[in-house]
């Protein structure tokens, strides 16, 4: 049930289809030093699944990391009545009746500060917050890219013409939310210099190891618009 990564991040993989496609979703589980763990993107929780979580530790934070991953926020909070809801910028606003909450800002909050970096995608509508895990060297991306390897003909079909199938990957409806292409780049490249060497993704596969070449070739299009050398003497 639950996917044990790293002695302090597990995943829970967790069925769910749209308009007939199976992509599944993901939460990712982060355990802070003090033992409370963060859940990142709360997906269809069973009553096994709640039971599951609980059986790790206390659950301190929900994280709901872009503007289109809230749809079970709601049953997780009564889930776990104590834990702290984070939300992506933009998300209260366009769906007014989420649990009360906070939004994320650039600052990492006090909770995670030092096992938890987090960064806000700029120049893409889906306000997609990212993040780090330092202790297990973790990506943590939610529809920034799939990575769909499996599925009947339909999934199938309709990713592949999404282009988000067979690989580590951008979709078709993530590329059109790019408002900025150069923004957009900048953030990319300031994932790019986080030590990581795992990428979790919410829909499709973990790529469980040398994940950086994965996440350069997924980004290519953006990564190579700006010089690596060129964001640096920015400050980006």
């Amino acid at each position: 049930m639950i996917t044990r990564h790293h002695e302090d991040l597990w995943t829970l993989r967790l069925p769910l289809s749209m308009a007939g496609i199976a992509m599944g979703a993901r939460s990712t589980i982060a355990r802070l030093p003090d033992g409370g763990l963060v859940v990142i993107s709360p997906g269809p929780f069973q009553d096994e699944h709640v039971d599951a979580i609980r059986g790790l530790g206390v659950v301190r934070a929900l994280v709901a990391p872009n503007k289109f991953h809230h749809l079970f926020l709601g049953p997780a909070a009564r889930a776990f009545p104590d834990a702290q809801v984070l939300l992506a910028p933009g998300l209260r606003k366009r769906i007014p009746s989420l649990p009360p909450g906070e939004d994320l800002g650039d600052d990492a909050p006090a909770l995670w500060s030092g096992t938890l970096d987090h960064a806000i995608v700029a120049g893409s509508a889906a306000g997609e917050v990212v993040f780090h895990h330092r202790p297990s060297r973790t990506l943590i991306l939610t529809d920034l890219a799939f990575n769909l390897t499996g599925g009947g003909p339909w999934t199938r079909l309709a990713m592949t013409l999404n282009g988000g199938f067979g690989r580590l990957t951008t979709t078709r409806l993530m590329r059109s939310t790019i408002r900025d292409p150069d923004a957009f780049a900048r953030s990319l490249h300031a994932m790019k210099r986080w030590d990581f060497d795992r990428i979790v993704v919410a829909h499709g596969d973990v790529v469980e190891s040398n994940a950086r070449p994965a996440f350069e070739r997924a980004f290519a299009p953006w990564l190579d618009r700006l010089p690596s050398a060129s964001v640096s003497s920015a400050g980006a």
